[in-house]
């Protein structure tokens, strides 16, 4: 596995401060999907796969009062990619992502990565028919 591969992959996407439509957690935390804002017909889904370990903070401590993530609408969701960062993990084979998405702050160890493309009239976002 190259991670300098792997990282220019990430890099290309240009995601610095693009919004981050979905965060997900998937098969017993074995993967975990980022869904990022593309252009007007497109979104990119970062995948890690095979994941040993999934570390995240949010802000729900700070968040207002009765606000929860799953009634917001999109125009609502204040998410934005600022760094997605990859190491060599401990673990031989496996790596480190580094992801800082205000409010979100993870740190994945797995195994793989992958960058899927879904376009807008495929995407079926968790926001997408809250008014």
């Amino acid at each position: 596995m190259n991670i300098i591969k792997l990282q220019t992959e990430i890099d290309k996407m240009d995601y610095w401060d693009c919004k981050i439509l979905d965060f997900e957690i998937k098969y017993f935390g074995d993967e975990v999907h980022v869904v990022i804002e593309g252009d007007d017909k497109v979104d990119f889904i970062l995948k890690f796969l095979m994941c040993q370990k999934v570390e995240y903070e949010t802000d729900a401590r700070d968040r207002w009062k009765g606000l929860d993530v799953k009634s917001m609408n999109k125009l609502q969701l204040g998410y934005f990619a600022h760094d997605i960062s990859l190491k060599e993990s401990e673990i031989e084979g496996f790596i480190e992502v580094n992801l800082e998405i205000p409010f979100i702050f993870a740190k994945i160890v797995c195994k793989d990565i992958c960058i899927n493309k879904v376009k807008h009239s495929e995407a079926n976002y968790f926001w997408a028919n809250n008014i």
